[in-house]
């Protein structure tokens, strides 16, 4: 078969998602010396969808020697990311903004994904600023304000991650990570009613979120505000693997707002699954003894956070 006919081989392979068969098309095409830089490209692409991360890190690292693509450097900086190699990831980063006829959509890639790295290394000067040279590239960027949001918030500087969240919210009002950013500012500066709009904006985007869910329920109990997070936990739990906890948190909700039937039937439910817990087992029998003698126990001595 001819060397063009392999690659084309190679690549329809790959497409199709036959790794391992493109993966020992691409060895033999290398060894023909001919296109080095893109056939160990693809080689390193076979590894990392085949799981062997190591192996695909030595591929990119050798087609960047024979070729320098952007392309190249961004699915290696982004190996080094999966491998925990932040600082590496970084250097790669770094020498692929030096490119040169790098496009606009390229460098403002880069700048974020620069920013990522340093936010995970808790590196706030320099994420920063990678985060606000790509804002300068597209000052519409919510997903980067979102992103210096959580820069901040790591950091402890409130009022900066509270108006970077504000702005992404602003920009995109299905940010689901944004909200619960912004839900977490306002809880860490006690404005805890308005965190639970924000945790409740949040899964209504996105049911599945646990952070959202944890802090919903968490602000609910400490304000009192009981109404949305139990129609959300509701249908979390309808759609998502629970704990015994989270069911006993829901089973305290009903019981909250009245609804006793559904309290003891999520109570029964946390005992199913865990049969020595504690509090759904007080929460039993408050609701037997609300039926008995119609007197409201106090339950709030009896909840427990998740």
């Amino acid at each position: 078969m001819m060397q063009n006919d392999l690659d084309k081989s190679a690549a329809l392979l790959f497409e199709a998602g036959e790794y391992t068969l493109a993966k020992n098309i691409y060895i033999a095409l290398i060894k023909t010396g001919d296109d080095k830089g893109k056939h160990l490209y693809f080689l390193a692409r076979c590894y990392e969808h085949l799981g062997d991360l190591q192996e695909a890190i030595k591929q990119y690292e050798e087609a960047i020697v024979f070729r320098q693509s952007v392309e190249a450097y961004q699915r290696l900086a982004g190996a080094l990311m999966q491998d925990k190699k932040e600082l590496y990831a970084v250097e790669i980063l770094d020498r692929a903004l030096c490119l040169k006829h790098l496009s606009t959509h390229q460098r403002f890639e880069l700048h974020k994904a620069s920013g990522n790295a340093l936010t995970r290394l808790m590196n706030v000067q320099e994420a920063e600023a990678h985060y606000r040279s790509a804002l300068e590239i597209n000052p519409d960027a919510e997903e980067i304000q979102s992103n210096l949001g959580t820069l901040y918030l790591q950091s402890g500087r409130i009022q900066d991650a509270k108006r970077a969240f504000e702005d992404a919210v602003a920009a995109n009002q299905a940010n689901c990570s944004a909200w619960v950013g912004l839900g977490c500012c306002l809880m860490a500066l006690n404005l805890k009613n308005e965190a639970v709009r924000c945790f409740a904006s949040a899964l209504e985007i996105e049911i599945r979120n646990p952070t959202a869910i944890f802090y919903l329920v968490k602000c609910a109990y400490e304000t009192k505000n009981y109404v949305a997070a139990e129609r959300l936990v509701s249908k979390y739990v309808e759609t998502a693997p629970v704990s015994a906890n989270l069911l006993y948190s829901l089973a305290g909700l009903h019981y909250h707002l009245g609804r006793v039937e559904d309290a003891h039937k999520v109570a029964s439910k946390v005992l199913q699954i865990k049969a020595d817990h504690h509090g759904a087992h007080e929460l039993v029998k408050m609701i037997a003894s609300r039926r008995t003698h119609g007197s409201r126990s106090d339950f709030n001595q009896q909840e427990r956070r998740l």
